[in-house]
């Protein structure tokens, strides 16, 4: 279905495809399986950078559980330095991709599936 590495540049297929999923129409009493593609666990990437921002994006990012940071290896893709390294979380596909399209800046985030 997609790619195994998600970005800014090759995610727009998926969000369309989520505009037609019965879950997000309004009016239908669609009820959630838990197994649809969108639930699939995946891995969220980004620079540490990210999170000192303000708190609720934070939270959004990587909720109450703080991952352990990660070295930058340099084949993220980041426009980062590398000084404070990366942050993996995981989380569902729809939530990773709201959060790569409203949370982080091009070249700043990547979601791996698996």
């Amino acid at each position: 279905m997609a790619a195994k590495i998600i970005t800014h540049a090759n995610m727009r297929p998926l969000l369309d495809l989520l505009q037609h999923e019965s879950e997000f129409q309004c009016g239908t009493e669609y009820r959630a399986t838990g197994k649809e593609w969108y639930r699939e666990i995946v891995t969220l990437e980004f620079p540490l950078g990210e999170l000192a921002e303000d708190r609720l994006k934070t939270m959004a990012l990587i909720g109450l559980n703080p991952p352990a940071p990660l070295p930058l290896t340099g084949k993220e893709g980041f426009n980062a330095q590398g000084l404070g390294g990366k942050a993996q979380v995981r989380k569902d596909l729809f939530m990773a991709l709201m959060n790569l399209r409203d949370l982080l800046p091009e070249e700043r985030g990547r979601i791996i599936r698996d």
